[in-house]
C-alpha cells in the first residue's frame, strides 16, 4: 500500500490485517479520492476508525492543512505513528487513542473532510454518521466506507445523501448537510404561475 499523489507520492504505508482492521484496497482509495479531490487543500480532516490512517496521510499528502486520527485500537495507533514519520507528514497530524464515539461526544473542533470506516456489518455506520454530522463544517463532506450489502438511507438527520460508488465490496458513501432554505428555494422555482 502506498500514498497515490502528492508531496509524499510513493511512500510505503503499513497496514492492518484483520477482522476489525482492514485496509482500504488502493483501486477503491484512488476512486473516492478522485471524486473529492478539490475539497482536500487547505482542509481540515478528521479520519475516525483510522487503522493504518491512510486516509488521513492521503489526505496531507495531497495538501490538507490538519488531520486528526482516532482509532482506539494501540495496534493501530502504533502503526499510524510509524506511518506518519515513514511518509514524513508529521506537520498537521495529531493522533487521538480513544473510542470514536466519546471523542465526538466531546469534540468542539469543526471539519471540512470526515472519513469514517467503522468495522464492517456491525450496524455502527449508521450511528456514527449521526454523531459525527456535528463536527461537519456547513460546507464539508463526509465520506462513509462500507462492505457490499450495506445499506444507508438517503437523509440522516442533518445529512443528505450527495453520492455512492462502489469499489469491488467497497462501497463508499458521501454525504453533506442538507440545506433547508435551498431545498425551499429549488421547489419554488419549480412552480410555474396558474399551476398547483
Amino acid at each position: 500500500m502506498r500514498i497515490i499523489t502528492g508531496k509524499a507520492r510513493n511512500k510505503k504505508i503499513i497496514t492492518l490485517e484483520g477482522e476489525d482492521v482492514r485496509p482500504t484496497t488502493q483501486r477503491a482509495k484512488e476512486g473516492i479520492f478522485s471524486a473529492i479531490q478539490f475539497k482536500i487543500p487547505g482542509a481540515k480532516v478528521l479520519d475516525l476508525f483510522s487503522g493504518s490512517g491512510q486516509m488521513g496521510l492521503e489526505s496531507l499528502s495531497r495538501g490538507a492543512k490538519q488531520v486528526c486520527f482516532v482509532d482506539i485500537n494501540s495496534d493501530s495507533i502504533a502503526v499510524i505513528k510509524k506511518n506518519i514519520s515513514n511518509t514524513g507528514l508529521n506537520v498537521g497530524s495529531r493522533i487521538i487513542k480513544d473510542d470514536v464515539f466519546r471523542f465526538l461526544a466531546s469534540n468542539s473542533v469543526m471539519f471540512d473532510i470526515i472519513f469514517l470506516d467503522p468495522p464492517y456489518y456491525k450496524n455502527l455506520a449508521l450511528k456514527a454518521i449521526k454523531k459525527a454530522a456535528k463536527s461537519l463544517a456547513e460546507e464539508g463532506i463526509l465520506v462513509v466506507e462500507t462492505g457490499k450489502g450495506e445499506e444507508l438511507p438517503d437523509e440522516i438527520g442533518s445529512m443528505a445523501l450527495k453520492k455512492k460508488y462502489q469499489y469491488g465490496n467497497v462501497l463508499f458513501w458521501t454525504y453533506t448537510h442538507e440545506c433547508k432554505s435551498n431545498k425551499e428555494e429549488d421547489n419554488a422555482d419549480d412552480h410555474i404561475p396558474g399551476e398547483f
